[in-house]
């Protein structure tokens, strides 16, 4: 399974693409510019499933954000904007 977020930017949600879907699940980490876990969530996908929107990041104070998504051994980082 290959994932990818589709933005750079967001303001309430994340939104996750899954280029290969098929049963399976990962994990996902947002860390602020501290290096500290500011939200975390475990995803079960299916195999019809190509996006899962990561919902409740509006609480999130803006700036520089780090996404960590793991999935086995493979693991996936990318730094992202919380905008106005």
């Amino acid at each position: 399974m290959f994932l990818k977020i589709r933005q750079r930017f967001f303001l309430n949600d994340l939104v996750i693409e899954i280029q290969e879907p098929q049963k399976s699940s990962f994990k996902a980490l947002l860390r602020d510019h501290n290096g500290n876990i500011c939200r975390s969530v475990e995803m079960k996908t299916e195999t019809n499933q190509s996006l899962y929107k990561w919902n409740g990041l509006n609480e999130l104070p803006y700036g520089v954000y780090t996404c960590e998504i793991l999935e086995g051994i493979q693991e996936m980082t990318m730094q992202l904007v919380k905008r106005i």
